[in-house]
């Protein structure tokens, strides 16, 4: 790739909803794609990558034939048929894992030079993408797309990326992320404001609290019980019905917590 003006700005453009905040038509806006995100239609790309070994992928038929998650075997990445001839057709810039002659005019992405300047935590594509900016020259980088929100991402990625967006900032350069992303959010700051798992905690921990007692009352009802009075003493058996329907409730709390917290998510795109 050229060497980056002072005017230029790299754009990594994910597949999460911000993708369409991507300056499409400013023509000083490098946009860098990835993966299959060509499937998305995007207006315009610039240069892409695909660091992922093209021998641990595998291609879903594009007839229109759903592939269930447990179809894929573990350790590959799921690409459509023909990625591999998308990417050779390709006329931009292409940084791939490895030379492959199905790919021919591809760049190998430049790992060990990354690795020299930034070590060796990389936990996701987009990481590695804007480790290469910097290392490129650019001095402004804009990240959409990018929400690494659902579960799985968020637990190993996110901190990575986060990571790097401050060594990037730290250096001088300017990395935008839109206020829609969830990329530099967080649940509430810390001290200052209220935690929204609270409420669930809270019902979580009044259910163990009801639990104990119901394994108390239930051991003292069962005593309570004689051949002359089956049905135990009432009082006990009163209040195993009470500990039955505050669990209940208990958990319905709990449930209601864990759907908004996933309807979030969803919202950001996980």
């Amino acid at each position: 790739m050229d060497v980056p003006t002072a005017d230029q700005t790299f754009v990594i453009v994910g597949t999460a909803p911000t993708w369409k905040l991507a300056p499409w038509d400013d023509p000083k806006a490098v946009i860098a794609g990835l993966n299959d995100a060509y499937l998305m239609g995007l207006p315009r790309y610039d240069v892409w990558y695909d660091v992922h070994p093209f021998g641990q992928m595998f291609f879903r038929p594009l007839n229109g034939k759903k592939i269930a998650g447990h179809q894929v075997p573990a350790g590959q990445f799921m690409r459509p048929e023909g990625h591999l001839q998308w990417l050779a057709k390709q006329r931009c810039p292409v940084f791939v894992h490895a030379a492959d002659p199905r790919v021919p005019h591809a760049q190998v992405f430049p790992r060990p030079a990354i690795e020299a300047q930034f070590g060796p935590w990389f936990d996701s594509s987009p990481a590695w993408m804007l480790a290469h900016a910097i290392l490129l020259g650019y001095k402004r980088i804009t990240i959409v797309g990018i929400h690494l929100a659902s579960e799985q991402e968020y637990i190993k990625q996110k901190p990575n990326m986060c990571y790097l967006i401050g060594v990037a900032r730290g250096a001088g350069l300017t990395v935008n992320v839109p206020d829609a992303s969830p990329l530099l959010q967080s649940s509430h700051r810390y001290a200052f404001e209220a935690d929204p798992a609270t409420p669930a905690l809270r019902a979580q921990r009044r259910a163990q609290g009801l639990e104990q007692e119901r394994a108390t009352v239930d051991q003292a009802w069962h005593k309570s019980q004689t051949r002359l009075r089956p049905q135990g003493d009432p009082i006990l058996r009163q209040r195993r019905e009470w500990l039955k329907t505050q669990l209940t409730d208990c958990q319905q709390a709990i449930e209601w917590e864990t759907l908004k917290k996933r309807s979030l998510a969803k919202a950001l795109g996980a």
